[in-house]
């Protein structure tokens, strides 16, 4: 997911666990770890531009709502960066902690930067070219999308035996796992965890606890986006609602549309969502919640990544530009 950076939203994640530990470069970091030469050669080509919006019109339901809103970009940024890669979440927290450990210098202050730059471990250098800066698996054409350094032809190979789960593997909003007793484990897990989701995939549960009865780790089988990230997008859902009666009484058809897409997010079917975003006419607040774009899967360019824009009218500069472009179409006419 390209996360956008509008008017309203910049953020950066933080959390903290235990201090990776391991064999040291003479900068004192961990292998692994870029030396601050090599990080600061890189930011010194990257400029930082902060955003400061006039938010003074907008009413206090609809400042409410801008702060659960921006709730959910959070929670959507770590969905985008465990899409990308399957070690990034772990390896930031370990960054986070080496980083308190040692006093914050600038060898791991640049690194958090460049995480926070690169939405995940992996940079690119300023000969173009793509490398882990912290100790992860270098990048992978399917990402986390699918099993981690799984190649095409293994792909293409499991859908001519099974044509029948073509459709499910291939969907936008699957991850394709292998069939193995962990993995099944940890999915059913999450769809007992969450009786709502059971009810929306119905039939989904009853499918996997037959295979968890005979795993296979050669079998793929594909994990709806709501199961896979169900913790966050659960959440996801409660903050969007919150945000829709927040602003209900100022913006209604802005209300509506965040509550349809709080339901798109737990079936993975963005339809209503989309009909309420398209068809509204908002007020003062728009926003583009889900995962719609392709870029990342590498590998045949259907799985769609997570992306969060928060965007506030600027009322002064739209009336100007509404009345400049008056007449437009009888322009485009003639």
């Amino acid at each position: 997911m390209k996360v956008l950076i509008s008017s309203l939203l910049l953020m950066a994640i933080s959390s903290t666990v235990l201090m990776q530990t391991g064999k040291r470069t003479p900068a004192g970091l961990p292998a692994g770890y870029w030396p601050v030469e090599k990080s600061q050669a890189l930011l010194d080509k990257t400029q930082t531009i902060r955003l400061a919006p006039d938010l003074s019109h907008l009413t206090a339901g609809e400042r409410r709502a801008v702060a659960l809103l921006l709730e959910v970009g959070k929670l959507f940024q770590t969905i985008y960066e465990d899409q990308r890669h399957g070690q990034a979440l772990e390896a930031y927290h370990k960054l986070v902690a080496l980083d308190q450990r040692m006093g914050s210098p600038a060898a791991t202050k640049n690194l958090l930067t460049l995480y926070r730059l690169a939405q995940g471990p992996i940079a690119t250098t300023l000969e173009n070219k793509r490398e882990p800066f912290l100790p992860v698996d270098g990048p992978a054409p399917g990402a986390n999308f699918y099993p981690w350094g799984i190649k095409k032809e293994e792909i293409d190979a499991y859908l001519t035996a099974h044509p029948d789960q073509r459709d499910s593997l291939m969907d936008l909003r699957t991850v394709v796992r292998r069939a193995t007793a962990e993995n099944l484990r940890r999915d059913l897990g999450k769809v007992r965890q969450y009786p709502v989701l059971d009810v929306l995939h119905p039939g989904l549960r009853t499918g996997w606890e037959q295979r968890a009865a005979h795993p296979d780790a050669k079998a793929l089988y594909a994990v709806p986006y709501s199961i896979a990230w169900a913790d966050q997008l659960v959440q996801s859902f409660k903050l969007l609602n919150q945000a829709a009666d927040a602003v209900n009484a100022d913006d209604e058809e802005f209300a509506r549309y965040l509550r349809n897409r709080a339901r798109d997010l737990l079936s993975d079917d963005y339809e209503s969502g989309d009909a309420a975003w398209v068809t509204g006419r908002f007020k003062h607040l728009n926003a583009c919640i889900g995962s719609y774009e392709t870029y990342d899967d590498a590998i045949y360019g259907v799985k769609t990544s997570f992306a969060f824009s928060l965007l506030a009218v600027r009322p002064e500069e739209t009336t100007a530009l509404r009345a400049a472009m008056k007449g437009m179409q009888e322009l485009e006419n003639s």
